[in-house]
């Protein structure tokens, strides 16, 4: 059973790049402090720092993973970042760095830090088996799995899925990203229960394409709550926090 996520942590995962992880991250992320509580996002692809641009942020981040991990002592205040437009929603900036080395015991001690401090914790895992994917399923108390209904995507999500599982993550939950009105094959798959067959991952949510994303993404700005767009976001928050509310699909 996928138990509420509160004061726990959870990864967003997703083996390709263009799923719309990242996106994904900050939307749950912030779906889940719309009902009083406070979240925080760890952003780990590192060199992208997609989130810090998400948040409105990117411009402000002085220090970021990379001092944390360099540093003799964690001190998490100085890289905590506040979103711009939602006060219980915070991040930690990835390392401007591709290179930097990221210290197992120094993540954990950091996620520690803010299990301690907040309601959730989000795990942004980079769309590669790498040190940092590694890192968040083997700290994760669970995983969010991020695919699109293409054929290519839904095949990495199952690897993802078995690499996520191997890794002694036990809870975990499928989201169907960009989900088109019209759904046709090839190469989208309509039916979402050949893509939960595949990835052998629960359905927790369905998220449908929104015209215009990315200017809401570069430029931080606040997407119109009433849409399906972030209703679905609603949805798939109160679903991780165990309650039993039916999937919301277009």
């Amino acid at each position: 059973m996928f138990t509420a996520m509160s004061a726990q942590l959870f990864a967003v995962v997703g083996s390709k790049g263009g799923v719309g992880k990242s996106t994904v991250a900050f939307y749950t992320a912030y779906a889940l402090t719309k009902k009083g509580g406070s979240a925080v996002v760890l952003d780990l692809d590192l060199g992208f720092r997609c989130q810090s641009v998400l948040f409105g942020v990117e411009s402000d981040v002085v220090y970021d993973l990379s001092d944390l991990m360099k540093a003799q002592t964690v001190e998490i205040d100085k890289a905590i970042k506040k979103c711009s437009f939602q006060d219980r929603l915070f991040l930690i900036p990835s390392c401007a760095d591709p290179f930097t080395r990221l210290s197992f015991d120094k993540l954990s001690t950091v996620c520690a830090a803010l299990r301690a401090r907040f309601d959730y914790v989000v795990l942004d895992a980079p769309p590669s088996v790498s040190r940092g994917f590694i890192a968040a399923i083997t700290l994760a108390d669970s995983a969010v799995l991020v695919t699109t209904p293409d054929r290519i995507a839904v095949k990495s999500a199952s690897l993802c899925a078995q690499i996520t599982a191997k890794a002694g993550v036990k809870s975990q939950r499928l989201i169907i990203n960009k989900v088109p009105e019209s759904p046709k094959s090839p190469p989208v798959i309509a039916n979402f229960d050949s893509i939960i067959d595949e990835t052998g991952v629960q359905l927790i949510g369905v998220v449908p394409q929104l015209e215009g994303l990315d200017s809401f993404s570069q430029n931080a700005k606040l997407i119109n709550p009433k849409t399906t767009f972030m209703l679905s976001f609603e949805n798939i928050a109160r679903r991780l926090n165990g309650e039993d509310v039916p999937l919301l699909i277009g």
